[in-house]
């Protein structure tokens, strides 16, 4: 059975693929949401829409 140059291929590529060390992708990704932890609770809130369309609510009716 003669082996296509496609399977030649993909048999070269499957042992030149980099393993996944889980360990360090585990850490990689716990490092990096607590930056993004950190970040969002130094950053202001945004304004909503609504809170401009509420702030003068004292009639308690309906804005819409």
């Amino acid at each position: 059975m003669t082996t296509t140059i496609w399977e030649t291929l993909a048999k070269g590529w499957r042992i030149r693929k980099p393993k996944i060390d889980r360990t360090k992708l585990e850490e990689n990704l716990g490092e990096n949401l607590a930056i993004v932890k950190k970040t969002i609770e130094k950053s202001n809130p945004v304004p909503s829409a609504l809170d401009d369309i509420y702030a003068d609510d004292e009639d308690e009716d309906e804005d819409w």
